[in-house]
């Protein structure tokens, strides 16, 4: 069985939500207290990745996220 997920919406929707509470999440982490800034910036660009991905091609939106952030430098 299938169903089709709005990836786009699903990410930005966390995206958001992290937002919301990135301040709360950068309090929690004890170490260099950045937790919630890296978590932002990782949602969104797995957003941007899977919005320019061509229509309906989940596949290639989630191996550019993927690629991004292999790429990416680490926050830790």
């Amino acid at each position: 069985m299938s169903s089709n997920v709005d990836l786009v919406k699903l990410f930005s929707t966390v995206a958001d939500t992290l937002v919301e509470n990135q301040a709360s999440l950068n309090k929690a982490d004890e170490y260099n207290q950045n937790h919630g800034d890296n978590m932002v910036d990782i949602f969104k660009m797995i957003t941007g990745a899977v919005k320019e991905a061509p229509a309906g091609n989940v596949t290639s939106g989630l191996s550019k996220a993927s690629e991004l952030l292999t790429n990416k430098q680490s926050g830790s």
